[in-house]
């Protein structure tokens, strides 16, 4: 009996200091976020004499500051268009390489697909002057394509790789009876495979949409016009324009994250089954 209660006590003992932990991670991964969002509605002289206070009252102004004298208005527009056309172009050639890799065996398979992943070794610093020449000759630096094709094809070596696994464990029956049915093999994909692959598609929805709206580099290198910054890049400038107010600085990257907060939260569901689905599958 002793035993068992020991055990139990044991038990309950492990499982406290596991939670505990998770909610020391938690609080310690949540700490810089809220700090800023809460630093957003204080004046300057509000975060130099208490920096990790709550404010005495909320000013809006520094949003508003930041959102149209600080042009966040035009690189949150910019930032939109280019990430969500680099996401559904990632998404719709991800699947259907996808598709292709892991339902059919024709010949190369497996060689075109150990060359595609070479793309996932590949930093961006290594092929950028080349890049920057090419689009320089063939007329799209300084536009949304400058980017958006880029991060496309960089990022469907990923996508390819994660819709590969998902759809190679789907029953390949399915796809016979379809054909049973008469559906051509775009057809089996719309209407048979790519409705099964939706959890994997939504959890590649995510990734890639965090991964193109926080990136830096290629935007940085690629795109010069003010007027066609995406957010990342706005910050920097904006920040060496106004290095001196702290508010609106923090202002500025509350207005960077807060979709990407919001994404998550909207979709977190789909995300954790999409990955696990295709961790257990794959």
């Amino acid at each position: 009996m002793k035993n068992k209660l020991s055990y139990k006590s044991s038990e309950k003992l492990v499982a406290v200091a596991k939670y505990g932990f998770l909610a020391f991670v938690t609080l310690l991964a949540l700490a810089p976020v809220v700090w800023v969002w809460i630093g957003a509605f204080k004046s300057h002289l509000q975060i130099y004499l208490n920096p990790f206070g709550f404010p005495e009252t909320f000013n809006y102004r520094n949003l508003i500051n930041a959102w149209t004298i600080g042009r966040f208005s035009v690189y949150f527009k910019n930032s939109v268009i280019m990430t969500l056309a680099t996401v559904v172009i990632v998404v719709l050639l991800s699947s259907l390489a996808g598709f292709a890799f892991g339902m059919f065996n024709f010949r190369g398979n497996k060689p075109i697909f150990y060359f595609m992943l070479i793309g996932l070794l590949m930093p961006p610093q290594a092929f950028i002057i080349g890049l920057y020449y090419l689009l320089k000759d063939i007329g799209l630096l300084n536009t949304y394509w400058a980017f958006i094709l880029p991060s496309a094809g960089a990022n469907v070596c990923f996508g390819t790789f994660m819709m590969r696994a998902y759809f190679k464990s789907l029953p390949r029956e399915l796809l016979d009876s379809a054909y049973l049915d008469g559906c051509s093999k775009l057809q089996s994909f719309i209407y048979i495979m790519a409705p099964l692959a939706k959890p994997a598609m939504i959890a590649l929805f995510i990734f890639q949409t965090v991964w193109n709206w926080k990136d830096f580099f290629l935007a940085f290198m690629l795109i010069h016009k003010e007027s066609l910054r995406p957010i990342t890049v706005g910050l920097i400038f904006f920040k060496g324009r106004y290095t001196s107010d702290f508010g609106l600085i923090l202002s500025g990257v509350t207005i960077a994250t807060f979709p990407l907060i919001v994404v998550y939260l909207v979709m977190h569901k789909r995300f954790v089954k999409g990955v696990i689905e295709g961790a257990l599958k794959g």
